[in-house]
């Protein structure tokens, strides 16, 4: 539907919508192309979807690709297994594969990195050289110290953030080797959460332990220090005005006047 529409195709199960949608598609097969120029340039691609104006616009050989917004995927041409959603999301890739960038603008600078993975608007936008990176948030995917590296994840809105520690329930967070985030400490063995019905539950490992009583320790410390910054300052102020009463007293005692003594002398008898 719309002019110029699946014009030289040869092939199967292609759906075109919008002017010269998959215009020059000719082997390439479900694929599916909603707006202005998607997958015009599409030769032998195959399982793509674009639905936006110029999504997947220059795409030729590239297949299993969903690309969803303005200009989403534009420049692919040989990259397979990209979602993009979000007008220029991971808009200049050409041969980079297997990432999924949501939000506009996302991953919008890559050309030919792969196994990434960021949700927000502008997440991964300074990335071009690294690959597999994890990023939630507006985060440009550049570290302010190590700039670009491999196999990495940012997390937005967590640094400087406050947790709530009243009754003691806040609790440290932990990974492992595999990825995995928890607040529990789990020592060589099956995971305790699989335990036979009935079993007791596992005690909390000493260092769990230690790492709470660390943090209240040093929550406490901080505590003392600040009162006894209040305290002294309170005693500088009380001081203060101490000094500044005696001053007065002393003022008022040299600007008494000085007392009269009046003498009565008795009169003479006739």
């Amino acid at each position: 539907v719309g002019a110029g529409a699946l014009l030289l195709n040869n092939a199967d199960s292609n759906t075109a919508v919008g002017a010269a949608a998959l215009l020059l598609n000719t082997s390439g097969t479900q694929n599916t192309a909603v707006g202005t120029d998607a997958l015009v340039f599409n030769d032998s691609g195959s399982s793509n979807t674009a639905t936006g104006s110029f999504a997947l616009m220059n795409n030729t050989t590239g297949g299993s690709n969903t690309a969803i917004g303005w200009e989403a995927l534009t420049a692919n041409v040989d990259g397979v297994n990209n979602v993009a959603l979000g007008h220029l999301s991971l808009s200049s890739n050409t041969n980079g594969n297997n990432n999924t960038a949501i939000g506009n603008l996302a991953l919008q600078n890559s050309v030919s990195t792969s196994e990434h993975v960021v949700v927000g608007r502008l997440a991964g936008s300074g990335i071009t050289s690294v690959n597999n990176n994890i990023i939630i948030g507006h985060h440009s995917g550049v570290h302010s110290r190590f700039h670009q590296e491999d196999n990495v994840c940012y997390i937005g809105n967590i640094w400087g953030a406050n947790v709530d520690n009243m009754g003691g329930v806040a609790r440290m967070v932990y990974v492992d080797p595999d990825g995995r985030l928890g607040t529990q400490l789990v020592a060589d063995g099956p995971n305790p959460r699989k335990s036979p019905e009935g079993s007791q539950p596992q005690a909390i490992p000493d260092a769990a332990k230690q790492a709470v009583l660390d943090l209240k320790v040093q929550s406490l410390r901080a505590t003392v220090a600040q009162q006894q910054q209040q305290i002294e300052t309170l005693t500088a102020q009380l001081n203060e005005n101490t000094a500044q009463i005696q001053k007065a007293n002393a003022e008022l005692e040299m600007n008494k006047p000085a007392a009269k003594v009046v003498v009565n002398e008795p009169k003479s008898l006739p």
